[in-house]
């Protein structure tokens, strides 16, 4: 997911964990000292899927996304438990999620090695 961000100048980052974002905004900046990171923390929320809250939990992932909506040229979904989220929005920019692209990435990998 950082590697498909990093042809990005304006990257966001939407995260329900506070740490998160300081890892992977590390990451890309090492990688592309040029891009500029606009994160949006919603801390904590991620315990309210084991609360049997999704909705909540989705509505306020949702509303992040819509926040960095024209602001930034693609929107990155730090956790794995928002995968479905991407689903369920329709911004004006691509949304990237890490199991999808991870998947991805290792069926490229794999290809390469049986070809």
């Amino acid at each position: 997911m950082l590697d498909e961000a990093l042809p990005y100048t304006r990257i966001g980052l939407v995260s329900t964990v506070k740490e998160t974002p300081i890892a992977l905004q590390n990451y890309l900046l090492n990688k592309n000292p040029d891009c500029m990171i606009e994160s949006l923390v919603d801390p904590g929320i991620i315990h309210l899927l084991s609360q049997g809250k999704r909705k909540e939990h989705d509505d306020r992932v949702k509303k992040m996304v819509e926040q960095l909506d024209g602001k930034t040229e693609v929107i990155l979904l730090s956790q794995y438990s928002m995968e479905h989220i991407a689903k369920q929005v329709n911004p004006s920019v691509p949304v990237l999620t890490a199991p999808l692209l991870a998947a991805k990435r290792s069926l490229a990998h794999l290809n390469g090695m049986y070809t």
